[in-house]
């Protein structure tokens, strides 16, 4: 059972979206996934119904232009491959972005002014 604290948080964020999956987990904590326009969303409330964060998954077209602009001063000759927008209240939003080129592919950490590279992985066999 979704606790109603969520669902009235969800509603009025979010009116016009009918197609939301709602998921409780052993913990009793909630996710409410859905999709509007291509972009992934996902929810994340307390078992008391309060949102804990959102992550919103989407491509580099839907990336604000000032932190597509620090990827590429940063990154040159990479590209961004898919973006995911972490939302915590209280907090500065932080994305986890996935670039690559030719031979590399690495996710990122951008928050603020800051870049922190957390994965690099080598294409191909070597």
């Amino acid at each position: 059972l979704v606790n109603a604290r969520a669902i009235q948080d969800f509603r009025a964020a979010y009116p016009e979206v009918q197609n939301e999956t709602w998921t409780v987990f052993p913990d009793k904590e909630i996710l409410c996934s859905f999709i509007r326009e291509g972009i992934a969303n996902r929810i994340c409330y307390t078992k008391r119904g309060h949102r804990k964060f959102s992550i919103t998954g989407y491509e580099a077209a839907n990336l604000k232009e000032e932190v597509r602009d620090q990827i590429s001063n940063n990154y040159k000759g990479y590209h961004i491959r898919y973006v995911n927008e972490i939302n915590v209240k209280g907090f500065p939003t932080a994305y986890i972005i996935n670039i690559e080129n030719a031979d590399h592919i690495k996710v990122i950490r951008v928050s603020g002014d800051e870049i922190e590279e957390q994965q690099e992985m080598v294409k191909g066999w070597g």
